[in-house]
């Protein structure tokens, strides 16, 4: 088995936990699975969900971040999953969202999950 590490990465993870809701499109609608975050990059985020998705699959994510109103919305592609953890990278990403995504990573630095956890209902 291959295991990237952190310095073969391309983006540094930082832990985040909030909700997000995967969308997919399908033929006969959208359909809609619920989950929650547990690492963020500048290049994608790590996503527990309620059921297991296949490798590849294209999907829309919506989630805020914390201290924000703003939802977000990315498209991204599934590029890991064991179990019901998955791994998404976001694809087609403007360069004003990158810049967002890389000046909200750099903000947790050093911090917590428990620092950057939206507030539970």
């Amino acid at each position: 088995m291959n295991i990237k590490t952190s310095k073969d990465r391309r983006w540094k993870r930082y832990p985040l936990d909030v909700r997000v809701r995967v969308v997919i499109v399908t033929e006969n609608g959208n359909e809609v699975i619920h989950g929650r975050s547990r690492a963020i990059s500048e290049g994608g985020i790590g996503v527990t969900l309620t059921r297991e998705l296949s490798k590849g699959m294209l999907v829309n994510l919506h989630f805020k971040l914390p201290e924000s109103d703003r939802e977000r919305i990315y498209q991204a592609q599934l590029k890991y999953r064991s179990g019901f953890h998955s791994g998404f990278e976001f694809i087609g990403v403007q360069p004003h969202e990158r810049l967002e995504l890389r000046e909200f990573c750099e903000s947790l630095e050093g911090k917590s999950s428990a620092d950057v956890a939206e507030a539970r209902a």
